[in-house]
């Protein structure tokens, strides 16, 4: 599925000439889902509205929020901030975002982004407590 997502984000960046001039636009999710649903009946799929939607449209609003439309950087000034806690609750609100996964994506980012020494003690127990 995340293959055909990127598609559908191609397909729409193309449509409206680019990324940023796409994620301008106040009905971005509801384009990159539109072409979602379209690339899932081309290849005889489902497109599973109840999980996939909110996902699709949840993250590209994150995007949108984010500055230069890079959540990685809306994430990195949390974590810098000392607010890893926020982060948290922003993708664990995003439907089909679970809390798990929430936690793994937020510790992915702390290490690709070489951000450890700037984690709190407390919040890295809280990021990582789930995995243990």
């Amino acid at each position: 599925m995340k293959t055909l997502a990127r598609q559908a984000l191609d397909k729409s960046c193309k449509t409206k000439s680019g990324y940023h001039r796409l994620m301008s636009q106040s009905d971005a999710g509801m384009r990159i889902w539109n072409n979602f649903q379209r690339i899932c009946k081309t290849q005889s799929k489902k497109p599973y509205i109840g999980m996939n939607r909110s996902l699709i449209t949840g993250l590209t609003h994150l995007a949108r929020i984010s500055p230069h439309n890079n959540p990685a950087l809306k994430f990195e000034k949390l974590i810098r901030d000392g607010k890893l806690d926020v982060g948290f609750l922003r993708l664990f609100r995003i439907k089909g975002i679970k809390e798990k996964n929430a936690r793994f994506i937020l510790r992915d980012l702390v290490a690709v982004l070489g951000l450890e020494a700037e984690v709190a003690k407390g919040d890295f127990f809280f990021s990582l407590s789930m995995f243990v």
